[in-house]
C-alpha cells in the first residue's frame, strides 16, 4: 500500500489532483449547455492549481508562518522542488490557455481571479493582524460557493450565451451554488480546531458538527426539490442531467454523514471534492446510457 499512498500524496498534496474536480463540473456545464468552447476548461484546471499552490508556497516563502500541524503544509515544504515545479507549470498553463479566451471572458475572470488570490493572502488588518479575506467571519464559504459556480457555469459558456436560455442559465447556477455550498461544509469541519483557535466564525464553529451537517444535508435536499420543480413548470432540464444530479446528491448526502473533524486529508481531498467528479460522470454516463433507449 505504501507505493499507491505515495502516489496519492503526489497527486493531492501537489493539487495536481484537486484542480480536476473543478475542471470537470465545468466541463459538466459545456454539456449540459450544449456549447462547443473546451478552451476554457482546460484554462480552468491550470488556474485552480495556480491558485492551490499559490496558497500552499505563499505563507511558506514570505509570511514564515508555516502551519507545521496541517498534515498538507508539512508534505509541500518536504516536497519544496516538486510543489515549486507544478506552480511553475500552472503558470505556463495559465498564460497559454489565457490567450485563446475571449476579452468578455478575462474580464469576468479579474475579480474572480482577485479573490480567489485574496482568500489567504493577507491584505485586510483585523484587530492587530493581517489577514486573507477567509477570515472574514461566515464569508469564506459564500465566497468559494459563488466564485467556483460563477467560473464552471457562466464563463464556459459565456461565448455563445445567446444560444442559452435565460432561465436555464439562472437554474444551472443555483444547483450548482447548492451543490457546491452542501460539499464545501465539511471542509469547513475538518479546520474547525484551527478556526476557533483563530476566532473564525464558520457554519461549524456556530452551528456545531452536527448542525453543520444537518444544514449541508438540507441543502442537497433544496437542490432536489428545485430540480423537480423544473420539470413541473419549466421542463428545460434534460432527464440525463436531473438523473445524474440526483444520485449524485445521495451519495454526497452519505459521505457528508460519515465525514468527521479528524477524517484523512485523503477522505477530504479524493472522496468529498471527488462529488463533484462523481456528478460529472454520473451526468455524463445518464446522458450516454439514455442515447441507446
Amino acid at each position: 500500500m505504501k507505493p499507491i499512498n505515495t502516489l496519492l500524496s503526489y497527486l493531492i498534496y501537489s493539487n495536481i489532483f484537486v484542480a480536476l474536480p473543478v475542471s470537470l463540473i465545468g466541463l459538466q456545464s459545456v454539456i449540459v449547455f450544449g456549447t462547443t468552447d473546451y478552451s476554457f476548461i482546460y484554462f480552468i484546471y491550470f488556474a485552480t492549481l495556480f491558485v492551490y499552490c499559490t496558497h500552499r508556497l505563499f505563507p511558506l516563502f514570505f509570511l514564515n508562518n508555516h502551519n507545521k500541524e496541517v498534515l498538507r503544509h508539512n508534505w509541500v515544504e518536504q516536497n519544496i522542488a516538486f510543489s515549486v515545479s507544478v506552480w511553475v507549470v500552472s503558470v505556463v498553463g495559465l498564460a497559454y490557455f489565457c490567450f485563446q479566451l475571449s476579452w468578455f471572458q478575462v474580464l469576468w475572470l479579474i475579480p474572480c481571479g482577485l479573490i480567489s488570490i485574496m482568500y489567504t493572502i493577507p491584505i485586510l488588518k483585523i484587530k492587530d493582524r493581517f489577514v486573507g479575506i477567509r477570515s472574514i467571519p461566515m464569508l469564506k464559504i459564500f465566497l468559494i460557493t459563488i466564485v467556483v459556480s460563477f467560473v464552471t457555469v457562466y464563463l464556459p459558456i459565456l461565448n455563445e450565451i445567446n444560444a442559452v436560455p435565460f432561465l436555464k442559465l439562472v437554474y444551472q447556477f443555483t444547483i450548482r451554488c447548492l451543490f457546491i455550498f452542501s460539499i464545501t461544509i465539511p471542509f469547513d469541519i475538518r479546520d474547525m480546531a484551527y478556526d476557533k483557535k483563530d476566532g473564525l466564525i464558520t457554519i461549524p464553529t456556530y452551528f456545531g458538527v452536527q448542525g453543520a451537517k444537518r444544514i449541508a444535508l438540507s441543502t442537497l435536499v433544496v437542490m432536489n426539490l428545485i430540480c423537480f420543480l423544473n420539470i413541473l413548470y419549466l421542463g428545460d432540464i434534460e432527464s440525463y442531467e436531473m438523473i445524474g444530479v440526483l444520485l449524485s446528491s445521495v451519495l454526497s448526502g452519505y459521505v457528508i454523514i460519515k465525514v468527521t473533524s479528524s477524517s484523512s486529508e485523503f477522505y477530504y481531498s479524493l472522496v468529498i471534492e471527488g462529488m463533484m467528479v462523481a456528478q460529472f460522470g454520473l451526468v455524463f454516463l445518464s446522458k450516454f446510457a439514455l442515447s441507446f433507449m
